[in-house]
């Protein structure tokens, strides 16, 4: 139905007219544009529907003089947004070779300057025919929104764990927002019977919100760049940016100037943001921050292909040159934008388990008794600060030696030497394992650190340590484990100075290491 229309604009009648090339420039709220053709001799269909393109109009639809669909006119008396949209005239066969003449009221300033394709379809194929012509935004848009509301729901909860997650958290709801933007602009929420005024309300709040949250996003980059003037300057993209979101909203509430109309002032900040991050990405690149090229190559196409599609969208509205659009060519743009930082993400993650692995293995060895495997001097002695600096009011030291060490070394070897030292070890965690700590305050002393104990728990520990390092003696080791031990409660003395717990428990310790040696002799 695109040929032979007689188009009459103020008054003014072009015949014969192929709607695909018509041009009309400079309409204001108010004007009338009237299209008349005659209506198919024949067709097939069984349920005929006109589909009747609507781009901010009040539309009035006769068939030989009679008025059989109206659209937008008391939104239109109202002063409210008609909106964008596919409209569904249901037309009768006996309609065929009728006249047709659309009548469209302009609702906006500068709506458009070209008509879409009016075509006719049976009701039953025409949710099909959208679908089929807008598959690739349907699924891009759809993508994109599932994605935003998925991400927006575990990066706030993930936030709650780890703040670093904060500016993905940004990209989401960008994601969100271009998802409804494509989904609206490319007129698939149609086939959810949403009415038009709701689709471009939805379109346009996506399109106000979406750079809050680039502008959200870039604070990484003005972070990791740490200069003065761009932390300014992005302060005062950020404060304007809101502040024209929040009047726009106003405006449109209380239907002073539609969002759809105050869009038309909102494209030069877009541009002006997108040279802006571009401007980020390559001073981020240039001083070599954590990003990598091929994260740059990501955010180069993003910005190129929302820039064409905003670019491509002003001509196609102020020109009429439509064939520059493609569709979902933005929204390409963005799932590569997620990618990338799903990327970024991904191998910042893995950087920081390596790292935090690597930390850990240091750690490790820094406290880890290098013989017998267990803590170390250093570790023991933090670890009983740290009971000081808590004000443990309860804990129990226990100091144990090996008994004639030296000697084995001297008859048997060091290896020998380093055999009981590792028994006495394992012995030493077996029996106070899950009660405190271990430790090997070097050469052959040892110590068992346990908070929160009496007497008679102490003894009972010790009693089972003793009674393990005898069915081992009893066995066929040649060196026998001989370990001498005191222990000391923190309530036995007057200081909180975790050392004077220590050193009583020392010193019963050689008073019984002595007396073993009064035995043995």
């Amino acid at each position: 139905m695109e040929k032979s229309w007689d188009v009459t604009v103020q008054g003014e009648t072009q015949r014969n007219i192929d709607l695909n090339s018509f041009r009309c420039y400079g309409l204001y709220r108010g004007d009338v544009l009237e299209l008349t053709t005659v209506l198919p001799e024949e067709w097939d269909y069984k349920a005929p529907v006109l589909c009747v393109p609507i781009v901010q109009t009040v539309v009035d639809v006769y068939v030989d003089g009679e008025l059989i669909y109206q659209y937008g006119r008391e939104r239109y008396e109202l002063n409210k947004n008609v909106g964008n949209g596919l409209r569904f005239v249901h037309l009768d066969n006996s309609y065929k070779g009728a006249e047709l003449r659309i009548v469209m009221r302009v609702a906006e300033d500068y709506a458009f300057s070209s008509l879409k394709p009016f075509w006719i379809s049976d009701w039953q194929d025409v949710y099909r025919i959208v679908i089929t012509e807008n598959r690739l935004p349907l699924l891009l848009g759809a993508f994109l929104v599932v994605f935003g509301i998925v991400m927006s729901i575990l990066l706030t909860a993930a936030m709650v764990y780890d703040s670093r997650f904060w500016y993905i958290f940004f990209v989401s709801i960008f994601s969100l927002c271009m998802g409804l933007w494509t989904l609206c602009y490319n007129d698939v929420l149609v086939i959810f019977s949403i009415p038009p005024h709701a689709i471009t309300l939805i379109e346009n709040m996506s399109l106000l919100f979406a750079p809050l949250a680039v502008v959200g996003h870039m604070y990484v980059y003005v972070k990791q760049l740490k200069s003065f003037k761009i932390s300014m300057v992005y302060n005062v993209l950020l404060v304007l940016q809101f502040l024209s979101t929040v009047i726009t909203i106003i405006l449109h509430i209380f239907d002073i100037i539609h969002s759809a109309e105050s869009l038309n002032y909102h494209y030069v900040s877009y541009m002006f943001l997108a040279a802006f991050f571009a401007f980020l990405l390559i001073e981020s690149a240039r001083k070599n921050t954590k990003y990598r090229t091929v994260y740059y190559v990501g955010m180069a196409i993003v910005i190129i292909t929302i820039l064409y599609e905003l670019v491509a969208y002003a001509i196609n509205r102020y020109m009429g040159i439509s064939s520059l659009l493609i569709k979902g060519i933005s929204a390409m743009g963005i799932i590569t934008f997620i990618s990338v930082i799903l990327l970024d993400l991904y191998h910042d993650i893995v950087l920081r388990k390596m790292e935090a692995k690597e930390k850990e293995m240091l750690l490790r060895r820094a406290y880890t008794d290098e013989l017998t495997q267990i803590h170390n001097r250093s570790y023991c002695s933090e670890y009983m600060k740290s009971l000081q600096d808590e004000a443990m009011k309860e804990y129990a030291i226990v100091s144990f030696d090996i008994n004639n060490l030296k000697d084995t070394n001297d008859r048997y070897g060091h290896s020998a030497g380093d055999l009981l030292l590792k028994n006495a070890a394992s012995k030493l965690e077996e029996a106070f394992s899950g009660k405190g700590i271990i430790g090997r305050m070097g050469g052959d002393e040892f110590i068992a650190v346990i908070p929160s104990a009496d007497r008679e728990q102490i003894e009972r520990m010790i009693n089972h340590f003793m009674e393990m390092i005898k069915a081992e003696n009893a066995g066929e080791a040649k060196e026998k484990l001989s370990v001498a031990f005191g222990y000391a409660l923190s309530t036995e003395t007057q200081s909180d100075d975790v050392e004077q717990v220590y050193k009583l428990a020392d010193d019963r310790m050689y008073r019984c290491k002595r007396e073993m040696k009064k035995r043995e002799n």
